[in-house]
């Protein structure tokens, strides 16, 4: 009887679960950044309607449709905000990264990608900076102007939806 009591006191001693090791201390970074108020956005979810066009106006590559006005509008800014970039994130089209690929559903327009463009309609390519807009600070309304279009990206292409979703992040200055 001993024997079985000191047999389970030694198992008992070396179970892995006993042997438990206490280690050393541990670290944990945590960041954030504190800044003022910056501008009240008034339009977070925007909708850009480019149409029904016709197949054949896309005769060639990097034939273009007529650019649709769009903006995002900004209030409320700071005194301290100066200017403001806009970045559009999304992914890019096969054959010109600088485009916003068409969503790839069922059906979908192919041979074609979405061109997003500043106020002045130069193109913005996906994923960069636009240029800086000059804000008027002190709780005024600051209307950031935006032109998209579609471009073909093949000499031909196939009719179907054209559809792109596209984020877009404000950088202040």
């Amino acid at each position: 009887m001993k024997l079985h009591i000191l047999l389970a006191v030694l198992g008992m001693a070396l179970s892995p679960a006993l042997l438990a090791y206490e280690g050393g201390p541990g670290t944990i970074n945590i960041t954030g950044k504190i800044h003022s108020d910056t501008c009240v956005l008034d339009n977070d979810n925007l909708r850009v309607e480019l149409g029904n066009i016709n197949s054949h106006e896309f005769n060639q590559k990097d034939k273009q449709s007529d650019p649709v006005h769009f903006a995002v509008v900004l209030t409320n800014c700071e005194n301290t905000v100066s200017g403001v970039s806009v970045k559009f994130s999304g992914t890019s089209a096969p054959g010109n990264p600088a485009l916003v690929a068409i969503d790839n559903v069922t059906g979908a327009a192919t041979g074609l990608g979405i061109n997003i463009m500043d106020d002045q309609k130069k193109p913005i390519a996906i994923n960069s900076d636009s240029h800086q807009y000059p804000i008027v600070a002190g709780g005024g309304s600051n209307t950031l102007n935006f032109y998209a279009s579609f471009m073909t990206i093949a000499d031909v292409i196939t009719a179907g939806p054209a559809s792109a979703s596209v984020t877009f992040a404000l950088t202040y200055q």
